[in-house]
C-alpha cells in the first residue's frame, strides 16, 4: 500500500542497530527547528530551511548516545549480530523518470540474515564505507 516505516541504523563493531523515528519524533523535531529558527530571528524561508535539514540531524544524534540507548528508546528498535548477517547488497540507484545532472541518487541496502531479507533505502550519505568497515567480506555491490 505504499506505506513504509523511517529508521535509522547504526552499526557498531558487534551489531547493526535500527531505530524506528516514528511520525511524531519527526514531527516534534521540525517544530523544535521551526521553533529554534524563528527564535534566531529566522524569517519564514530561514524556518523552512531548518525543516528540511531536520531529518539528517535528528539521526545524528545517534551518534553520541549508547547502543543500549538506541535500542531502548522505542519499542521498535531492534538489533541484528553481525554473526546472524549472512549477506550485505548495496545498490546505487535513481528514482524512475530522472535523468541529467540534477537526477537525485539513493542507496538500497538489502540484509540478508536470520531474520530472512530485508531491504532499506539510503537517502542522506553514502554508506558504503560504513557498511564495507563494518560486513567486509560479506558486503555484494551487484551491478544492474
Amino acid at each position: 500500500m505504499g506505506q513504509w516505516d523511517l529508521f535509522a541504523m547504526v552499526v557498531t563493531e558487534r551489531r547493526a542497530i535500527f531505530a524506528h523515528i516514528t511520525k511524531d519524533m519527526v514531527n516534534q523535531a521540525i517544530k523544535d527547528a521551526q521553533e529554534k529558527a524563528k527564535s534566531e530571528g529566522k524569517g519564514f524561508f530561514g524556518q523552512w530551511g531548518a525543516q528540511l535539514n531536520t531529518s539528517f540531524f535528528y539521526t545524528q544524534r545517534y551518534k553520541h548516545m549508547s547502543p543500549e540507548q538506541v535500542l531502548r528508546e522505542q519499542p521498535d528498535n531492534f538489533a541484528i549480530e553481525h554473526g546472524e548477517i549472512t549477506k550485505v547488497n548495496v545498490w546505487r540507484k535513481t528514482p524512475p523518470g530522472q535523468k541529467g545532472i540534477l537526477k537525485t541518487m539513493y542507496w538500497e541496502v538489502e540484509i540478508e540474515s536470520r531474520r530472512g531479507k530485508e531491504k532499506y533505502r539510503v537517502d542522506d550519505f553514502d554508506p558504503e564505507p560504513e557498511l564495507d568497515a563494518a560486513f567486509g567480506s560479506k558486503i555484494n555491490h551487484p551491478f544492474f
